[in-house]
């Protein structure tokens, strides 16, 4: 019985362990969709769409996207990138924390203003906190899109 009660531990604290891990994808970035979504092909030649966390930017047919996609492009394309992953779905799609030469790029573009917080209140994400303001302060400078409008752009609808 005792021997079964440590194997369940072991099972237990071995599984906690894991779902606490952070799990990293790095890669270099072939393709550019839009200002928040782009490819990379890991080392061992795997290819991942990643969503930057957080972040939505104007879609293909709306406007400002092909702006927003040039500024993510100048930012990454053909470039090493670190993904955190915080979701991962069915299709090699990967949802993260983003950096390149150590720049947070989900942070990176809204404050460029070429793309938007989109993750709700941050009280409940208070990790999400400083794109928030990242957000708010290109909307105080007039960056990017928040030059021509006035208030956060409407999501596509699905």
């Amino acid at each position: 019985m005792n021997q079964i009660f440590k194997a369940a531990l072991i099972v237990l604290f071995s599984a906690s362990a894991a779902s606490a891990m952070i799990v990293c994808e790095d890669g270099k970035v072939i393709s550019v969709e839009d200002g928040a979504t782009f490819t990379i092909l890991t080392p061992n030649n795997r290819l991942y769409q990643v969503q930057l966390y957080a972040v939505e930017a104007p879609r293909r047919g709306q406007s400002f996207a092909r702006e927003s996609r040039d500024v993510l492009s100048r930012m990454i394309l053909l470039k090493n990138v670190r993904v955190w992953v915080r979701d991962e779905f069915p299709g090699c799609r990967l949802v993260g924390h983003v950096s390149v030469d150590g720049v947070g790029l989900n942070k990176e573009m809204v404050a460029s203003g070429w793309a938007w917080y989109a993750f709700g209140d941050v009280a409940k994400n208070p990790e999400n906190s400083s794109i928030l303001e990242a957000q708010q302060s290109a909307i105080r400078q007039n960056r990017g899109l928040w030059l021509a409008i006035s208030e956060k752009p409407s999501l596509p609808a699905k």
